[in-house]
């Protein structure tokens, strides 16, 4: 089996799947917001977690909850982890590299805490769409909101 990991670290789900949260972060009017968060399962036994690989988008609850075995209680600060971070990680680097969105990539270890594995500039949005349309509108509302102004 390829142990799949990013910069040293270790993201599995309990049966040993290979695993990724993207969470899409944008700023409007100077505050930045949680666009979206979907997880990423590998399908094939490679180590990669990516959907351009044959990776299975799912709801970030479904990786949470049946995936990762977590209860409500672990599922629901997990998630909010995530959102700090997203945020933390969005206003560091927008100070070097101005965006007005992001697409931010954890994984997480084996004790399920979320570990930053890298922040992408140019994120694609039509994941979103694949799990949950609301979603992918809300992003896209934001994004014409941001061009008024």
């Amino acid at each position: 089996m390829i142990t799949p990991f990013q910069e040293g670290v270790i993201s599995l789900t309990p049966d040993g799947h290979s695993t990724s949260i993207r969470v899409h972060v944008q700023n409007l009017k100077g505050e930045w917001i949680i666009g979206g968060i979907y997880g990423r399962i590998a399908t094939e036994d490679h180590g990669i977690v990516n959907s351009n690989r044959g990776s299975q988008i799912i709801p970030i609850d479904e990786l949470l909850s049946d995936y990762m075995m977590m209860d409500k209680t672990k599922k629901d600060k997990t998630i909010d982890s995530l959102k700090k971070d997203s945020i933390l990680a969005a206003e560091v680097i927008a100070s070097h590299f101005p965006c007005r969105e992001y697409g931010i990539d954890f994984g997480l270890n084996l004790e399920g805490k979320p570990i930053l594995f890298e922040v992408n500039t140019t994120p694609s949005i039509s994941s979103f769409a694949k799990i949950d349309r609301a979603i992918w509108k809300k992003i896209v509302e934001i994004r014409k909101m941001q061009n008024e102004g």
